[in-house]
């Protein structure tokens, strides 16, 4: 089963984050592994301080909006649509070995 929880924050820091995992924490006890969000520290800081072992997560359309925020310093074209399309491929992956392998074999191509 997946929670959703909607919250509204005043100001997005860790306490408040923390304060508001550890309200949901307190009735559901969750245990999740990994706290997936738009890249925010705070996010990640208020999950930390309630599950101290989980893993920071990025969601795929926020790396995407980054990668293409910084591609245009490549000037090839066409290495450019590659890297695109290889970081597309990569988010594919269904296992986190799968993943890092394939982090690896992008990283090799890539790196002069």
């Amino acid at each position: 089963m997946h929670s959703l929880v909607i919250a509204v924050c005043l100001h997005k820091t860790g306490d408040e984050f923390g304060y508001i995992f550890c309200k949901i924490n307190k009735y559901r006890r969750l245990n999740p592994s990994f706290s997936m969000s738009d890249g925010d520290a705070a996010i990640f800081n208020g999950a930390h301080s309630v599950w101290q072992d989980i893993v920071r997560l990025t969601c795929y359309p926020h790396v995407k909006m980054k990668v293409l925020g910084r591609i245009n310093t490549v000037e090839d074209e066409d290495l450019r649509a590659e890297i695109i399309c290889d970081i597309h491929t990569i988010q594919l992956c269904s296992s986190r070995e799968m993943f890092l392998d394939a982090i690896e074999c992008f990283r090799a191509h890539y790196t002069d």
